[in-house]
């Protein structure tokens, strides 16, 4: 999740005594390379973290942020992609100083650890070149409240205009196996930007600085899958290369409720898989959940390739979606913010 990467580059800005700047598009008319909701984040200096564009606009942008660098006022611009890049969309991009100190720090990152779902809401005035207190909010189920703003921001709904996100837990990639082709498998997940966790077995030597691309390493503990919180944003993979390994695994995954699982192996590989998780008790309705031999028809050959394949699969089972070559698709839209 881009947000939690933006908070932690906040963080580190304050800690450093640097001010910062999160630019967020608010508002869009007609089409654009990224959609509402999409942000960056912007310090003194000149480093940007993300971008709202593929590049086109994040230079201007920086510049038009200068006065709240100076002053700590917010405020909104527009950017007309039509007249000057030939992108037919209308952006209204909210800017606004960020202040993330310590305190916000450990109760926003205490919310993404839990997995707990809040939303983000925007309060600006829709105009170019608006200034004001406006910013966002951080809000929970809970009621808990946390400006991500540097000042007091104004909610009056009667004059200003809101963008409200929800915001879901980062996307968690489950990597079972501890063979050579997972640290290629998790430099591909984290450039995603989702939460990558290897699992091996407790027999396994290998740590954390085995995969340094992963965010933890776990030791899987007989059939259960423990605290791990699987849920409909998490993906696992099984790629152990041991078939009573990935039987064990894939048993385990199949009593939780993850948005996709896959195993790695041969079509042989699959239909004993088959026939064993059958003589268990299994029903075939939950058997042909699994994705095995998983990933896309691209022709991969390539560790790098597999991983991208399998990803891809990932993609399309997590977000509904019948992978074919956008050439055939019809009508305006493509990608999910064009």
């Amino acid at each position: 999740m881009e947000f939690s990467t933006i908070i932690e580059q906040a963080h580190q800005c304050y800690q450093n005594g640097k001010k910062a700047v999160m630019a967020t598009i608010v508002h869009r008319e007609g089409s654009s390379y990224r959609g509402e909701g999409t942000r960056m984040l912007l310090s003194e200096d000149g480093e940007m973290t993300f971008a709202l564009s593929g590049g086109c606009i994040e230079m201007e942008v920086f510049n038009r942020a200068q006065s709240v660098f100076t002053d700590g006022v917010s405020k909104l611009i527009t950017y007309d992609g039509l007249i000057r890049l030939g992108c037919q969309g209308l952006l209204y991009i909210l800017l606004e100083p960020i202040v993330i100190d310590d305190t916000k720090h450990r109760q926003i990152q205490e919310l993404i650890h839990q997995r707990k779902a809040f939303s983000l809401t925007s309060y600006y005035l829709q105009k170019n070149d608006a200034t004001g207190n406006f910013g966002t909010i951080l809000t929970t189920e809970e009621g808990l409240a946390i400006s991500i703003s540097g000042l007091p921001v104004s909610m009056d709904e009667a004059v200003l205009s809101m963008y409200e996100q929800e915001a879901s837990a980062p996307f968690r990639l489950l990597l079972f196996g501890s063979g050579h082709d997972v640290t290629s498998f998790s430099t591909i997940a984290k450039s995603l930007g989702w939460e990558v966790i290897v699992v091996v077995c407790n027999q396994s030597p290998k740590t954390k600085a085995d995969f340094p691309q992963a965010d933890t390493t776990v030791r899987f503990e007989g059939d259960a899958m423990g605290s791990l919180r699987i849920d409909q944003r998490t993906a696992a993979v099984v790629m152990t290369h041991n078939y009573d390994k990935d039987y064990a695994y894939v048993k385990a995954l199949l009593h939780e409720d993850p948005a996709y699982v896959g195993m790695i192996g041969s079509i042989k590989r699959r239909e004993r898989l088959r026939n064993d998780l059958l003589q268990e008790g299994f029903v075939l309705a939950d058997i042909d959940t699994i994705f095995t031999p998983a990933g896309l028809n691209l022709g991969a050959e390539t560790p790098e390739e597999i991983a991208v394949s399998i990803i891809a699969e990932i993609l399309a089972v997590s977000r509904e979606k019948d992978p074919v070559s956008l050439k055939h698709i019809k009508g305006s839209r493509i990608h999910l913010a064009c």
